[in-house]
Parts: structure tokens; sequence; C-alpha cells
């Protein structure tokens, strides 16, 4: 939607990434370290009691996590470990607790193992569950072109996806604690245009990737639900700026429990010092900040009614209309 010649698109371009990268150097600067050894976990907050029934005792939920990387992961699982319901894998002192960097025996990371099959990554990955919990954080983080189709998947996970969705047999831990079935369950967690500025990769993320990501996030919907694979789609402008409306999708996850804003993860209870953990303060704290430094959601141009931007992305026409054109879609399927 920019009439401009392409000498002044580019200066305009080049002008406003410099503005992002300084948003989000400023953005970066909050997200230090100084209160990870609260000793609570939570603070006073009104918890959302779940009122699915949950699992069978023989059987798991195994979550797994699309998103792209620096989009808001991290802050999500640490949501994810507010709920006694959700067993991570931080135990691994691995960066961020992320388990594509666990050592499958003989194949190197998980990431990297690829000739390394479902069962493989499972096994590898068991110790380091509280196999106890309802629910299995199985991937914190990935943004495979598909999970199906047998294309690039630099998290090295896909195969678990399919290899548990075929409920084959699991490996020995699985069945020490009297577990015969993991259902896989897929979250996708998107983060409109205009919110962009809040991620440290806004100096490398360009909207062409971005829009890249977009198409992909409505593949890996669209093969999931073909094959009955429950999959739910989070909007992080929501997980900041309306979190009654994510907090309402995410409990549609069978046995998620209660999940608080308000919580700091503990050292040696919920991270680790080897997983390097980035984020000091609880994902309200986070917002305070934002609000504070005019950098809420109003500030941002994300709308909190339709999970939107106000504004199209300052790209070419085509890719412009076509960024809004997904995201609305991407922003009415995590009302739905």
């Amino acid at each position: 939607h920019i009439s401009r010649s392409e000498g002044e698109r580019g200066s305009a371009e080049n002008l406003q990434d410099m503005r992002m990268a300084l948003f989000a150097s400023i953005v970066a600067s909050m997200l230090v370290n100084p209160v990870l050894s609260r000793a609570s976990g939570h603070r006073n907050s009104t918890f959302l009691s779940t009122t699915r029934s949950c699992r069978k005792t023989n059987e798991r939920v195994g979550l797994f996590v699309m998103c792209q990387g620096f989009h808001g992961s991290t802050a999500f699982l640490q949501l994810l470990m507010s709920s006694g319901s959700v067993a991570t894998s931080c135990r691994n002192e691995r960066w961020q607790c992320e388990e594509q960097w666990i050592t499958v025996p003989g194949h190197g990371t998980i990431r990297g193992s690829l000739e390394a099959m479902g069962f493989e990554k499972l096994e590898a990955m068991a110790k380091f569950w509280d196999l106890n919990k309802d629910i299995i954080l199985m991937q914190k983080l990935g943004h495979p072109s598909s999970l199906f189709e047998n294309e690039a998947d630099d998290m090295g996970r896909a195969d678990v996806i399919q290899y548990l969705h075929q409920h084959k047999p699991l490996p020995q831990e699985f069945r020490n604690a009297n577990i015969r079935k993991v259902e896989p369950v897929v979250i996708i967690l998107w983060r409109p245009h205009c919110l962009r500025v809040l991620s440290s990769s806004i100096h490398w993320y360009t909207l062409d990737r971005h829009l890249q990501d977009l198409r992909r996030w409505i593949k890996i919907k669209s093969e999931t639900a073909s094959r009955g694979i429950p999959t739910f789609v989070l909007n992080f402008g929501d997980m900041l700026f309306n979190q009654v409306a994510f907090r309402k999708n995410l409990n549609k996850v069978q046995c998620m429990g209660n999940i608080d804003f308000d919580f700091v993860p503990r050292l040696y209870r919920d991270v680790w010092p080897g997983n390097h953990y980035k984020i000091g303060g609880s994902i309200a704290d986070y917002v305070e900040h934002l609000e504070s430094r005019n950098l809420g959601a109003r500030h941002l141009g994300f709308n909190e009614s339709t999970g939107t931007c106000n504004q199209k992305a300052a790209a070419n026409k085509t890719n412009a209309e076509m960024i809004k054109m997904l995201e609305e879609e991407l922003a009415h399927m995590s009302r739905w």
C-alpha cells in the first residue's frame, strides 16, 4: 500500500527497520533475569479451573508447540509451567529447556539426528519428563514446512508426531509408568506482524519470512485436522493483551488445568542453571513493562477485540493483502 518510488520505499523501509530494531533492544533489556530466584512461583491471582475430565491413567497427552524462534515460545513455556498438569524437560539443563539439544545415543542431538527414528527420540527424552503428569511437553519450539510430507523438519520432531499418531509401542520408561498411549496434540503459536517489534529477531525476521510462516501455520493446521490430530491456534498478542481469550482457548487442551500469568519459575524446581533461562519475571510483569514504555496494544496497533493489527503490513500491495488475509484467518482460529 506504499505508493513511492523503489528508492524512496527502500529508504523508508530501512528507517523503519532501524526504529524497530531500537524498540527490540529496549524490549530485550526488560527480559534480563532480575527475579528468577523469587521464593514463590505465584502471586495473588485468580485461577481458571478446568472442567474437562482428564485421560485414563494409562494415557497421556503429548504436546507439540509450533512457533517461530524468538517469537514467544519461552514465554508460553513459562505459562505451561504454571500448570501442575504439564511435564517439561527442563531437567535436561539444555538451552531454554529446548528438547532439540537432547542427545540421542549414537546419533547426536535430536535436532541433528535425522537418521534416528521416533522411538529413539522418545527414549532419549523420556528420562527428563515427570511421566506422572497428564500432559508431556514434547516440543517447545518448531516451524517445519510440513509434518506429514517428508519435508524439512529443522527441529527433528515430525517423526515423533507420526510415531505417536500411529500408536506404535512406547519406550520402556513409558511402560514402567503404566503408559500405553500418548495422544499427540499440536499448538500453533503465531504473532501478528505489528508485534514483530517485540522480538529480538527483528533485524533478520523480515515480512517475507513472516508471510512464509503464516502460510506454514495454515498448512500445518490443515494437515493435522485432516488426520484427526487435535490442533489449537493461539495468538501471541492475546497472551499479552487479551489473556481472557488466550486462557479460554488454551484450556481447550484436555487436562491443562490452572494457568497463571503471574507465575515466576523457581530455580531447581521449574528451571535449572544449565537452561540459562532468559525470562526473569512473569508475563504479567512483562505486560506492565510494555505499558509503562508506551509499547502496549494501542501503541503497537494491536486490536485486542479482533486479535489482528489495525494497519496493513509495510510490504508491497500483494504481500500486504496476503498478510492481512492470513492473519485474519489465524485470528479467527485463535478465538473460535
